[in-house]
């Protein structure tokens, strides 16, 4: 509760910095942002990166990507109204001030996962194919699965090697009785690797040239 409550408390307080910045238009004075971010994540509220801080920002070469739910017909019908209207509900109407890009199905019929991209200041979307499907048994990204690749050791969907760490988090299915285990079910059946992991570290190859080291991401500390 105190972890929560101290971020609560930065978070008002960045909140309240960035809306003063923003009246006298200082924010231009930021480097350009490039942001990835699920739609339904729960941690960090997709509806607060674009009203309490995209929105806030003037143009200056500023990107949101966001990572749809799976549509297709496999869980089209499970899907929360809330959820699958989410995208056109929270992004304002174009043009906007930055640009945006949104990873989603080529259709309900098609796992096939496409982007569509669309330039600030302008109202033109296009759609390209990113040459990679919407896993099939994956109905959303999640906050925590953001910076980890399917073949991390720990979270990753297909770690490699899978015991490097103990239990492999990210190969868990499991199925049974509820009231059984030690974790809730939501714990276990969050997403915890990206798989369009490669899909982002190629944009931020694209913003930040340069070599890493595999797994890495530029400009972070990984964690030991």
């Amino acid at each position: 509760m105190n972890g929560a409550r101290q971020s609560y408390l930065l978070t008002s307080v960045l909140q309240s910095q960035l809306e003063q910045e923003a009246r006298p238009r200082r924010l231009s004075e930021l480097p350009p942002i490039l942001t990835f971010q699920s739609v339904m994540g729960f941690t960090v509220s997709t509806r607060a990166v674009i009203s309490a801080f995209y929105n806030l920002l003037p143009k200056n070469d500023n990107n949101l990507v966001l990572f749809d739910v799976n549509r297709t017909i496999n869980f089209g019908l499970l899907l929360r109204d809330s959820s699958a209207l989410a995208i056109g509900q929270w992004l304002p109407p174009t043009p906007r001030l930055y640009g945006t890009t949104v990873i989603t199905n080529a259709s309900v019929q098609s796992a096939k996962a496409v982007a569509f991209d669309t330039k600030a200041g302008s109202m033109e979307v296009t759609r390209r194919d990113l040459g990679m499907d919407y896993p099939e048994d994956v109905y959303s990204l999640s906050h925590v699965a953001l910076p980890f690749s399917d073949s991390d050791s720990l979270y990753g969907r297909f770690s490699t090697p899978p015991y490097e760490f103990g239990i492999p988090l990210g190969r868990i299915a499991a199925r049974g009785e509820r009231g059984v285990l030690i974790l809730d079910l939501d714990t276990l059946l969050r997403l915890s690797s990206n798989p369009f992991y490669d899909y982002m570290m190629q944009r931020i190859d694209d913003v930040i040239p340069g070599e890493r080291e595999p797994g890495s991401i530029p400009g972070s500390v990984q964690a030991q």
